[in-house]
């Protein structure tokens, strides 16, 4: 009988780098679009989660994902990662505040305060509505904030028929 040899570090990093890499996750240019943004992050912890990387690992990882100013970006800043206590938090907290400065969250915020259903249909309210409310926790905290404020700004003619 054959016995199983254990891989090394080395093995297992190459092993799943090449699994990440067969799943052909989308790369994140640096683009100011708080979806896109959101949609890459959410996807790089996804895979990170499914592939179960270790934290040290994903650290390193990252820089995969990061294309064009991102990835710029990340050539400079990625010796961060070997400091002390630096994990996929500080390294969310860092990226966020280069790719999506609090400027354009006070944008988005500003939008959602005034944003009505007007001449929207409900379905581009609704989805106008979930974009938004992502700036704006401190106004929609809790499902039920949030589904009073989405109530609140439609058109009296809707309001009826939900109500009913």
């Amino acid at each position: 009988m054959i016995e199983a040899r254990e891989k090394t570090p080395l093995e297992d990093n190459s092993h799943m780098f090449k699994k990440s890499t067969n799943l052909h996750p989308a790369t994140y240019d640096g683009v100011l679009n708080r979806k896109v943004f959101d949609d890459r992050i959410r996807g790089m912890k996804k895979l990170f989660d499914t592939l179960q990387y270790p934290e040290e690992w994903s650290k390193g990882f990252v820089g995969l994902y990061l294309g064009e100013e991102a990835g710029l970006w990340w050539a400079t800043m990625r010796n961060w990662q070997y400091e002390p206590g630096f994990g996929c938090r500080e390294f969310k907290n860092l990226f966020k505040n280069r790719f999506y400065p609090v400027s354009l969250q006070k944008v988005k915020e500003d939008e959602f305060i005034v944003l009505q259903q007007g001449r929207m249909s409900v379905l581009e309210y609704a989805s106008k509505f979930m974009e938004l409310s992502s700036f704006t926790a401190a106004y929609v905290d809790g499902e039920k904030l949030k589904m009073n404020r989405f109530e609140a700004e439609l058109i009296l003619g809707v309001k009826e028929k939900i109500l009913v």
